[in-house]
């Protein structure tokens, strides 16, 4: 009789990490669900706080209303986020934004 022992993969295994190929397949997939509602996309800048994503910026449309929308992983902030927004313009507008509440 033999007895195996199965050790959990997440210990055993390094991270999965991507290849060059590999992005190139998920920026076209981004693009691709990007088109389909170009209208809720984020002008605006990706925060890594440590533990999630951050999408901050202006929300497309005529009202250009200022949104934070969390996100589990990067792959979903890139999903919300239309057109990155400088450093400079972004600090201006976080500034604005922080003196109208």
């Amino acid at each position: 009789m033999i007895i195996t022992t199965r050790n959990p993969s997440f210990i055993n295994k390094p991270a999965t990490t991507l290849q060059s190929g590999d992005t190139a397949g998920l920026k076209m997939w981004v693009e691709q669900r990007q088109s389909i509602n170009p209208s809720n996309l984020v002008w605006g800048r990706i925060i890594d706080n440590g533990i999630n994503f951050i999408v901050e910026g202006f929300r497309g449309g005529t009202e250009q209303e200022w949104v934070v929308i969390p996100c589990r992983r990067l792959i979903d902030a890139r999903l919300v986020l239309g057109a990155v927004m400088t450093k400079e313009v972004y600090s201006i507008y976080k500034e604005e934004q922080s003196h109208k509440v």
